[in-house]
């Protein structure tokens, strides 16, 4: 056995003897919006690290559907990349017409973009997240979703209904092992036709969570001793107003549009933190350092007033 095997081994003994009804997820589908919810970078992020940390402690398979993968390529290409050159190519465009910029060259930021898109595909298809393409899209089903789906809310959802496909395809094949979804769709738990056909299906084997952290919260590192209350208090004020600081110029762009767009240092005439409250929490066992990080998600009710609006004709206007 090598060394890395080892460590799954003892890592599976440690789990179990923490928690009892503890039972491996194998398969992990991830939609777009989850990925797209943890941002451009959406590998470094601290979720999509942890999911990782369990997929390799479990054994466990992180699946990306060849819907997902051609849908997030798309949105990152047009929104993220594209969206950013036009803007850069119009400040050009205007820096050009003055009179000591016109010799300046234009920077070719298309190899760049190209190169970009085709590391955020490796990240997607590297390792445990493999692309998974239905072999079948039954065409009877799909035809009685479209015209049941219209009836109902009007709206064209047939990448859900293709990524519902796939993942019945995904519980199938893996019959004898747990599938779960991460999706914030809430089709995925309400539609009743996409449960009809699981249902017609048989399979059973299939959880949907709304993002990975819920997922994690369940199925990941469990100890008695972590609770809310332990958290909450072990949470420094200080530390949530120093984040918060850091980050205030944002803020007001958040109360009004007028803002969106402002590079101005806002100055804080009130602050305090009201309230705290853990929307969901996990912990993971790093699997290099093997020290075991506690993640928490909290909403912060605070009290922020900042200074008066100098400005007060535009923003009128």
């Amino acid at each position: 056995l090598t060394e890395k095997f080892v460590q799954k081994i003892r890592y599976f003994s440690y789990t179990n003897t923490l928690c009892a009804t503890w039972k491996m997820i194998n398969v992990i589908i991830l939609d777009t919006n989850i990925l797209r919810g943890l941002g451009p970078n959406f590998f470094d992020k601290i979720d999509y690290i942890s999911l990782q940390d369990y997929c390799y402690s479990s054994a466990s398979e992180i699946i990306v559907p060849n819907a997902v993968l051609l849908e997030y390529l798309d949105y990152y290409e047009r929104e993220i990349i594209q969206k950013n050159l036009n803007e850069v190519e119009q400040a050009y465009s205007k820096l050009l017409k003055l009179e000591k910029f016109g010799k300046a060259k234009k920077p070719n930021l298309k190899k760049y973009a190209e190169d970009q898109i085709e590391f955020i595909k490796n990240k997607l298809t590297e390792n445990r997240l493999k692309p998974f393409l239905t072999p079948f899209l039954p065409e009877n089903e799909l035809l009685d979703f479209l015209i049941e789906n219209k009836q109902d809310i009007k709206k064209d959802n047939t990448r859900d209904f293709i990524i519902w496909t796939n993942t019945l395809e995904i519980g199938e094949k893996y019959s004898d092992e747990q599938v779960v979804l991460i999706s914030n769709d809430k089709i995925f738990k309400e539609n009743k036709f996409f449960e009809k056909i699981r249902i017609k299906r048989k399979i059973e084997n299939l959880k949907i969570f709304d993002s990975i952290a819920s997922f994690l919260s369940v199925y990941g590192f469990k100890s008695e001793n972590l609770n809310k209350e332990l958290i909450l208090k072990s949470i420094p004020i200080s530390t949530i107003k120093k984040e918060l600081k850091r980050d205030k110029n944002s803020i007001p762009s958040h109360i009004s549009r007028y803002y969106y767009h402002s590079r101005r240092n806002f100055k804080l005439e009130e602050f305090e933190v009201q309230n705290l409250e853990i929307e969901e929490y996990y912990a993971h066992k790093e699997t290099e350092s093997g020290i075991i990080k506690v993640i928490v998600h909290v909403n912060v009710k605070v009290k922020m007033v900042f200074e008066p609006e100098k400005d007060l004709d535009r923003l009128s206007k």
